[in-house]
């Protein structure tokens, strides 16, 4: 749950705001930095915070899953949970441990982060547009 609640954040909320702010500060068209009017630049440098900072967070949680799920066939995904295998990863390989992986996977959530800001913001503004061409 806190894996996917970050993401959510990531992708609906902070790269749309980091978005705009950069488009504040940058020269938008006629002042409007709505979805529409953000640069392809601004999002992307926005999708790498939010990935990458959603990466960081996560990846503690994300190994843990990926080593139960890795479990299954043994029979020790379900068996003592979460817990069980956290700190199995931790007496393994330290807290570091917990963190392997982090640049490849940083890097898919970072295009993931991209890709569906840029899916959205192109769909707001097809929405915007067709209702303001529909009230002409």
């Amino acid at each position: 749950m806190a894996r996917e609640g970050t993401y959510v954040l990531g992708f609906m909320w902070a790269t749309p705001l980091i978005a705009r702010r950069l488009a504040e500060r940058g020269d938008a068209a006629d002042g409007d930095v709505g979805a529409s009017a953000v640069a392809v630049g601004d999002r992307l440098a926005a999708s790498v915070v939010a990935g990458v900072a959603a990466s960081v967070l996560t990846q503690p949680f994300d190994v843990v899953k990926t080593r139960m799920q890795a479990n299954l066939g043994e029979g020790g995904g379900g068996d003592g949970g979460y817990r069980r295998v956290a700190a199995a990863v931790f007496r393994e390989r330290g807290a570091a441990g917990l963190w392997l992986g982090l640049l490849p996977r940083a890097l898919r959530v970072v295009g993931a982060t991209f890709i569906v800001s840029s899916v959205d913001a192109n769909a707001s503004a097809m929405v915007v547009t067709r209702r303001a061409t529909a009230g002409s």
